[in-house]
């Protein structure tokens, strides 16, 4: 971790409003989730009170797989709030559907090193 956090800019502030408020609906406690997303409740709560560093994007790929959520879903909402609406949807979904299925197989402890690596 940096020694100086880097500043929180307004996408970081739309991303953490936008996991909070799934967080919300899914009705999960700060500990539930970060069990979810392998991270400690303290960090989750600093994140949804922007203390300390932003999200990385380990944090934010991790919470959002968490919540079921599709991170690349996530990121249009915040670049079409910012204005710039030409991301490529189609790649960064199929790259987060990889992911996720690579982490459900983790989870369940039947992966392999060349499915990972797929």
């Amino acid at each position: 971790m940096a020694k100086v956090p880097r500043t929180w800019s307004s996408e970081d502030r739309a991303l953490v409003a936008i996991i909070t408020e799934a967080k919300a609906q899914n009705a999960l406690s700060y500990r539930d989730l970060a069990e979810k997303a392998h991270m400690t409740s303290t960090r989750l709560f600093q994140l949804a009170s922007e203390i300390g560093g932003p999200p990385t994007f380990t944090e934010f790929i991790d919470i959002c797989v968490a919540l079921d959520i599709n991170p690349p879903v996530v990121l249009d909402k915040i670049l079409e709030a910012d204005g710039c609406d030409d991301t490529p949807r189609s790649k960064l979904t199929a790259e987060y559907d990889r992911l996720k299925t690579c982490t459900r197989k983790n989870d369940e402890n039947t992966h392999s090193e060349s499915e990972l690596e797929a």
